[in-house]
């Protein structure tokens, strides 16, 4: 049996058979709704259901009873017409490059052909001064390590050097995934990207078991040629008036930085109350940044917490999600970004619903370290 999806804000309609997921009919019919894993983990791919009935077909695990109000698109199968209150996302034109992962200079002949973001009227353009986002093309191309540097006892700074042909634009918090020979994946956010250089900067984490992490740790040199695919993710800055309230342990803080990073240079002037945590202050390898930053972004009040601090250690100590709360008190005003492990999410996303935050304004970027997957 076959079944009608309407998407509420643009009037999108597509269908969808009772044995394939929503998201995975969307995608085939060329419907660009925002998702992640695809695995039930990233809750990127949530949207609040105005009328139908779906069903999931596997045990999922809620967060902050998020999944009573919105549906996990990714696992969900219709079992009546359907009716979702979100829209479909910017067009992405997905361009594979064909690559030689033993050619040092890395050459490409393929021309990328970008996406447009959908026009703005003259009205709409008179009425914002923000800069449009850059068009994106999703890609798969090579890239060489240009740096491994050792930051702490678990954290690595990797640079990744674009060919030289490949015009490369990403929306700050989306991630890269590395293509593995054995056709795995692993996931990282892009914290940084120098467009003058040509020059992608991930945090790696070390993960105890992990084969991937423990050959950046021990065995990667440089020069190195990697395959990767980007930009990919919905986990971006929505465009509101709201305070923005920030959360992040270890290196889930990348995807906030690129995104602060960019708001820094666009003169933001929207609050941002920013939360890092970290276990020992040694981990905390962004901080000089971040205070220059807020430097940059008048209106960034950057808060690291530890979980285990020394005797020397004068700051927060705790966890990010309960530093925030203790100095805001009420969060239903706030857009609330949260990105680090699953222990993070679960306690962040009930800690901010009882402290009043509103769940279609919480954003959450998992990092699977489990799975190796982010």
């Amino acid at each position: 049996m076959r079944y009608t999806v309407k998407l509420k804000n643009d009037n999108t309609v597509f269908e969808v058979d009772e044995n394939e997921t929503i998201l995975d009919a969307a995608l085939s019919q060329g419907v660009r709704l925002p998702y992640g894993c695809k695995n039930a983990q990233c809750f990127g791919c949530l949207q609040e259901i105005e009328h139908g009935e779906v069903e999931y077909r596997r045990e999922i695990k809620d967060v902050g009873d998020l999944l009573k109000y919105q549906t996990m698109l990714c696992q969900a199968y219709a079992k009546s017409d359907v009716v979702l209150s979100g829209q479909q996302l910017p067009d992405l034109t997905v361009d594979t490059v064909a690559t030689d992962a033993q050619s040092a200079d890395m050459q490409s002949t393929s021309t990328h052909t970008q996406a447009k973001e959908p026009s703005l009227s003259a009205d709409q353009q008179e009425g914002t001064d923000k800069p449009a986002r850059p068009p994106i093309t999703v890609s798969t191309f090579p890239v060489k390590v240009v740096k491994n540097n050792k930051l702490d006892d678990e954290v690595h700074q990797v640079e990744l050097a674009l060919p030289e042909r490949i015009t490369f634009a990403f929306i700050p918090g989306q991630y890269l995934d590395v293509l593995l020979e054995n056709g795995e994946r692993r996931s990282f956010s892009i914290a940084h990207y120098d467009e003058e250089k040509k020059v992608i900067t991930i945090y790696i984490k070390y993960i105890t078991g992990g084969f991937f992490s423990d050959y950046v740790f021990s065995h990667l040199t440089l020069g190195t040629i990697w395959t990767i695919e980007a930009p990919l993710g919905p986990f971006i800055l929505q465009d509101s008036e709201r305070p923005v309230l920030m959360i992040a342990t270890s290196t889930g803080i990348s995807p906030l930085f690129a995104m602060l990073d960019t708001q820094a240079q666009q003169h933001e002037s929207r609050q941002f109350l920013l939360y890092w945590g970290v276990r020992y202050p040694s981990y905390l390898f962004l901080d000089a940044a971040l205070d220059e930053l807020a430097t940059k972004l008048p209106n960034l009040q950057y808060t690291p917490v530890v979980s285990r601090p020394t005797d020397e250690w004068a700051g927060r100590a705790g966890y990010p999600q309960h530093a925030a709360i203790e100095d805001i008190k009420d969060l239903s005003a706030f857009d609330i970004y949260i990105s680090g492990g699953q222990a993070l999410i679960d306690d962040a996303v009930a800690s901010c619903l009882a402290a009043g935050a509103v769940r279609t304004q919480i954003y959450l970027d998992v990092f699977s370290f489990q799975s190796q997957n982010r």
